[in-house]
């Protein structure tokens, strides 16, 4: 049998060694965040922007800022026998053990690094359900540990038959899936959801605003607005980009152009990564 190591505040341990404080409130109330990061031949992709998001959001939610060193994901790479294929590293913050109902200024409480091994490859297409009803999260911009109701979406997807499923907000805005941001696309224009829209923009997605050639447009929409023709796809940090072939039995047609675009986009954005870190 492989051994499976994780990194806990620091330190190497055999995953089944490792134990969790039963005061600690990421384990009691789901108070912390977490990010999840692709390895790919060893390398972890966009560490600094998934850091320096991880490190905010601590920040907004009064948990003291995180040491995490990138020496430690590369231990965690070697131990693991990581440096070839795909691998999801991610890392988990939480927030102490004040026993105190409020988010107070805090300590962080265990900081842990995990990985396992990842099999999906980029440009699978995927179906998508529209979630029936709408949904309103007050940490919608936060990567929390409070991802029930992200599980619960995913199983309402799978029971239909579907990959994932989209949520809406009280006006019927389209906002992301359960894991992914959501875009579509013309011959000229890459169409998001506009940022004052209560959902988690994605470093993915980030990265092709940052790095596509055609004109980014912000919308405020339905699925009823995505235009005849167009082409629709999820996004997020391990997939990278999916196209989407049916929403609630509307029916979509890949465009290989467009997919070769997003692939090329990726690329710069990998490049200008390696070049930055």
């Amino acid at each position: 049998m492989t051994l499976k190591w994780v990194c806990l505040d620091g330190n190497y341990l055999l995953e089944e060694q490792a134990t969790l404080p039963i005061s600690d409130r990421g384990f009691l109330y789901g108070d912390g965040l977490f990010t999840t990061v692709r390895i790919h031949q060893g390398r972890a992709e966009f560490l600094r922007p998934h850091l320096q998001r991880l490190t905010h959001q601590c920040e907004q939610l009064g948990i003291h800022s995180p040491v995490i060193k990138p020496e430690w994901i590369e231990e965690l790479v070697e131990r693991n026998a990581a440096g070839t294929g795909t691998w999801r590293l991610k890392i988990v913050v939480t927030g102490g053990e004040d026993p105190a109902l409020t988010l107070s200024s805090r300590a962080p409480g265990l900081i842990l690094l995990t990985l396992k091994p990842y099999r999906l490859e980029p440009f699978v297409e995927c179906r998508l359900s529209l979630y029936p009803d709408p949904v309103v999260r007050p940490l919608a911009f936060f990567k929390s540990l409070a991802y029930l109701d992200r599980l619960w979406i995913n199983h309402y997807a799978h029971s239909k038959g579907y990959d994932d499923a989209i949520v809406c907000n009280c006006e019927g805005y389209l906002l992301e899936t359960a894991f992914s941001n959501l875009f579509w696309m013309d011959e000229a224009h890459l169409y998001v959801p506009d940022s004052t829209l209560p959902y988690l923009q994605g470093i993915i997605l980030n990265q092709l605003i940052d790095h596509f050639e055609l004109k980014v447009v912000p919308v405020k929409a339905g699925l009823e607005d995505i235009p005849f023709g167009s082409a629709v796809f999820t996004c997020n940090s391990l997939a990278h980009v999916r196209p989407v072939i049916e929403i609630d039995r509307r029916l979509f047609q890949r465009n290989a152009w467009l997919e070769e675009c997003l692939q090329k986009a990726i690329e710069r954005a990998l490049h200008a990564d390696t070049h930055s870190a």
